[in-house]
């Protein structure tokens, strides 16, 4: 009867990147917050944004609570800026260009679209 040779797996890399790590960038590459912690990041900022009036509900969170520095600009920017009264929130997204406009010197990748 033959011999059958071992199974040979490959080995995983001694210098192994992370998994978010571009290949072709050497160097550190700031880490991506696990996603559940990042979906509820921006559920939270989510809510903040569409209704501000319950800003004073988010008691004790600060900035840098956030694990996303995205996230901690725009909720730095929110924290800044006087939340609009309900109706004109609702007719005009004054608050949100507004918000978006304090938070880009923090985040300068941050777009109109990943506010709304």
């Amino acid at each position: 009867m033959p011999t059958i040779p071992p199974c040979t797996r490959p080995q995983p890399r001694t210098t192994a990147r992370p998994q978010n790590h571009p290949p072709d960038v050497d160097g550190p590459v700031e880490p991506t917050p696990p996603e559940p912690l990042h979906y509820a990041e921006q559920a939270l900022l989510g809510a903040l944004l569409l209704q501000p009036d319950e800003m004073s509900a988010a008691t004790g969170l600060r900035p840098e609570h956030f694990a996303s520095p995205v996230h901690a600009a725009v909720y730095q920017a929110m924290l800044g800026l006087e939340p609009p009264a309900s109706e004109a929130h609702r007719r005009e997204p004054v608050w949100l260009a507004a918000v978006l406009s304090a938070a880009v010197p923090r985040a300068p990748a941050l777009t109109a679209p990943y506010l709304h």
